[in-house]
């Protein structure tokens, strides 16, 4: 065999081999990742532990836990520009104000008239403030707290058609395991706070998220009935999923949908989400085969009983590990999150799944964090948000040029 065509050709087949497994290693997270911002630390935000929000004008916004000019951290708004790049400006920089509300560790909700509600994980007369931030004529933006005696709240805040919030503490409560809390908002101004329940530690759950990162929110069903999770408490101890449905005379009654075991999947930290047919998703932080998590659904019976699904068991390694932002829910039904950890670089990946006409799940990976480095970012504590085009945009607690985390965007 001529020497030269033969190496031509041997040539020509490791590059086949080459390109295939590349498309076998990457194509399953191929997907365009784009950076639309990189926190600088002081005196700018640095590290953010939750999603961020649209407002109507397609602007951004969120929290990060420490930074700003106090160093008490930030609530931040990036803003598009024509030429694809992205605008940041800080609408308000905790720790200068009356209130003493710090380290904002939960999300951000907009009400019907464009004020900004949030939490805190420490300040107030307490241990955490829930807070009300007001846009101006000027364009400046005033903050408050409306509620400054609050232990460790946990989660972004939600709001139902009366523009009363609810949400939940990890730690506070009569037994300091954590409660459920309405604030309505009164003619002058101010806010009245009612526990919904008080959680115990036992069989009815205790501890909704953890004393760190703040994800566990609520969610309504369509009959005004709230749903979620604690970290703690259950017939095993490793949480639940629980339901309140109001009583008709103002109270509310708890029942615990499913507890949660070691093996299956144990400490959900993340809220849930809702689909149309009234069914549960949510993940856990740990359990499974591999003690790294699992992504769950939850399916009401004809009979009033929950059944329990395992969708998917986190691997570690590419797969990632450990989810700790809540997911979402697109309108074909396509389940989208984050893990913390694992991936194919260690910084944790953005996955889906999806559900096939054989009824079986299928995982994808559209993004490994940590490829180039820490420079894309990495570890992603918040779970992600979708455009009306179907992008996808999330935040990193650290990682980008000055290690103090990023907000990227994400095109299937």
């Amino acid at each position: 065999m001529n020497y030269k065509r033969f190496q031509g050709v041997a040539s020509a087949a490791l590059m086949i081999v080459i390109l295939v497994t590349l498309v076998l290693v990457s194509g399953a997270w191929a997907s365009k990742f784009k950076i639309l911002y990189e926190f600088k630390g002081y005196p700018d935000g640095e590290h953010t532990y939750t999603a961020v929000i649209f407002d109507k004008q397609g602007n951004l916004y969120g929290t990060t836990v420490v930074g700003g000019a106090n160093v008490w951290g930030t609530v931040f708004k990036l803003m598009p520009n024509p030429d694809g790049s992205w605008t940041e400006s800080l609408l308000h920089e905790f720790g200068k104000d009356d209130d003493g509300a710090v380290a904002p560790l939960g999300g951000l909700v907009f009400d019907a008239t464009g004020s900004l509600y949030g939490t805190t994980g420490a300040g107030g007369i307490g241990c955490g403030v829930v807070f009300q931030l007001s846009p101006s004529l000027d364009g400046s933006w005033t903050e408050r707290g409306i509620d400054q005696d609050y232990c460790h709240p946990n989660g972004p805040m939600i709001l139902d058609g009366a523009s009363n919030l609810y949400g939940t503490s990890t730690m506070g409560g009569r037994f300091q395991y954590g409660d459920v809390i309405k604030q309505t908002a009164n003619p002058d101004g101010s806010w009245t706070k009612s526990v919904l329940y008080n959680f115990t530690g036992g069989r009815d759950g205790g501890y909704p998220g953890l004393d760190g990162p703040q994800q566990g929110s609520l969610v309504f069903d369509g009959a005004g009935n709230l749903y979620g999770t604690t970290s703690a408490g259950g017939v095993s101890g490793y949480g639940v999923v629980y339901q309140l449905t109001p009583n008709g005379n103002g109270g509310w009654i708890e029942h615990v949908l499913h507890s949660f075991l070691a093996r299956p999947g144990k400490t959900p930290v993340a809220g849930l989400v809702i689909d149309r047919a009234g069914n549960l998703y949510g993940t856990t932080l740990a359990g499974g085969s591999a003690d790294a998590g699992i992504v769950f659904r939850l399916t009401r019976g004809s009979n009033g009983k929950w059944m329990y699904t395992v969708l998917h068991v986190f691997r570690g390694g590419e797969d990632g590990a450990n989810p700790w932002g809540s997911l979402i829910l697109d309108a074909a039904g396509t389940l989208y999150g984050t893990t913390t950890a694992g991936g194919a670089f260690g910084g944790g990946n953005v996955f889906t799944l999806t559900l096939g006409t054989d009824g079986k799940w299928t995982k994808q990976v559209l993004h490994q964090f940590g490829s180039g480095g820490i420079a894309d970012g990495y570890t992603p504590y918040g779970g992600v948000v979708l455009d009306g085009a179907g992008n996808i945009y999330g935040t990193t607690y650290s990682g980008g040029r000055y290690n103090a985390g990023v907000v990227f965007e994400i095109t299937p």
